[in-house]
């Protein structure tokens, strides 16, 4: 005995017709009836979670701010003298914000070395007699601001490069002056800030690059 003994067709036509009209089923549109093996599946459209998952657009994370003095490359070729390539290893790997003061030392000696690196080349005097014909040894101010007189004179384009060192590491009353690099040194009570010793050693590149040549 199977389920066709005990519901006949006519039974199960007059079940659906005695629903309620709530219940009843939906007629819906059918379609021209086809084989199976001709259904193409592949024609279907694709899911729609796809779809939206496409036009998402990938967001780019923002760099991190650097922690170091100076960053881990250079737009300059590193110096060949020992005690150069020393600090531009130093300056490259020094926490600005945890070891302030001896990023303070980094930067100094760096741009110091720097200086004196270009007026070796360019045979320019590092001293000057005076007015008893004692010749005295200019100080790194001294220095820097005739190599920066030399390097506009060679070319003129590059002064607008070099407003940055002057307004940054030459003007008595920056934070990041040579004279303040030097209270930063020698005053434990002085003590810089961290942006200011990078935003000194990203302006004084251009003297960095004149030095040493562009890599």
């Amino acid at each position: 005995m199977d389920s066709r003994d005990l519901n006949k067709a006519s039974d199960i036509e007059g079940y659906f017709q005695n629903l309620p009209n709530d219940l009843q089923p939906q007629k819906a549109k059918s379609g021209i009836p086809r084989p199976f093996k001709d259904i193409d599946i592949k024609k279907r459209p694709a899911a729609t979670a796809a779809s939206k998952t496409s036009t998402k657009q990938k967001t780019k994370s923002s760099p991190k701010p650097r922690l170091t003095l100076a960053p881990r490359r250079h737009p300059f070729n590193a110096p060949t003298s020992t005690k150069g390539e020393a600090l531009l290893r130093e300056a490259g790997g020094l926490d600005a914000n945890r070891f302030t003061v001896s990023a303070a030392f980094v930067l100094r000696s760096f741009v110091e070395l720097a200086i004196n690196d270009y007026m070796e080349a360019n045979k320019m005097p590092k001293s000057e007699t005076n007015g008893r014909g004692t010749p005295v040894e200019l100080d790194l101010t001294q220095k820097a601001d005739r190599v920066l007189k030399h390097i506009v004179a060679a070319d003129s384009s590059k002064n607008a490069d070099l407003r940055g060192f002057r307004n940054n590491i030459l003007t008595k009353t920056s934070p990041t002056s040579i004279q303040s690099l030097n209270g930063f040194v020698h005053n434990k009570f002085q003590i810089p800030t961290a942006d200011a010793l990078r935003a000194g050693w990203d302006c004084s590149v251009p003297i960095f690059i004149a030095a040493y040549g562009s890599a």
